[in-house]
């Protein structure tokens, strides 16, 4: 973002920056608070059209993300940078790992920051609802989330816990990691993974 174009602007001029796309500028403000929507929407997107245009390489997480930046520089009037697709994937440890789990995780990974933006407030009542109506073979289904702000977790796990209701859904909040053994971790004891 900004602080890699100013380390690259300031201190290393001759380095190539490449430019990570991996939300849409444009649409996220409508769903964080609608007022003035409009404006922090064509704000963000003129922000994001700056630091792409000015990249080397341009990456995007997924196709409609590739879409959306690819139609961004299109409109512009300066020469665009390539734009790549990155799709994720699961690692070849993961798939060694064949053997279904034993409990029924349903895991979430990413910031947990803003919980509403995150969908996690709906994540809580699919999982109440499949508790509910016992959707489910073995034992009552946890939600498991890995992305809470240090500090943070108790009150998050407290807000889900009240979504779900009586249902008996249990939640764990876990810190936000980076580090590939946490979250291979999670992923290997996970039964689903949902990204916000």
């Amino acid at each position: 973002g900004a602080l890699a174009k100013a380390q690259k602007d300031n201190f290393f001029q001759e380095a190539k920056r490449i430019h990570f796309i991996h939300m849409a500028a444009g649409d996220i403000e409508w769903f964080k608070e609608p007022v003035n929507a409009a404006e922090k929407s064509e704000l963000r997107e003129k922000i994001e059209l700056e630091l792409a245009e000015d990249a080397q390489l341009v990456v995007a997480v997924g196709p409609r993300l590739k879409r959306e930046i690819s139609d961004l520089l299109r409109g512009n009037s300066k020469k665009s940078p390539p734009v790549l697709e990155f799709i994720p994937g699961f690692s070849e440890e993961l798939e060694k790992n064949a053997a279904p789990p034993e409990l029924n995780h349903c895991l979430i990974l990413g910031r947990a920051d803003d919980y509403k933006l995150k969908g996690l407030d709906i994540a809580a009542r699919a999982i109440a609802k499949v508790a509910q109506k016992k959707m489910f073979v073995g034992e009552m289904p946890e939600l498991i989330i890995r992305g809470a702000s240090p500090g943070t977790g108790h009150e998050l796990r407290d807000m889900l816990i009240k979504i779900c209701g009586d249902t008996g859904v249990d939640i764990k909040v876990r810190n936000y990691s980076s580090h590939e053994d946490d979250i291979l971790s999670d992923l290997k004891r996970a039964s689903l993974l949902l990204m916000p």
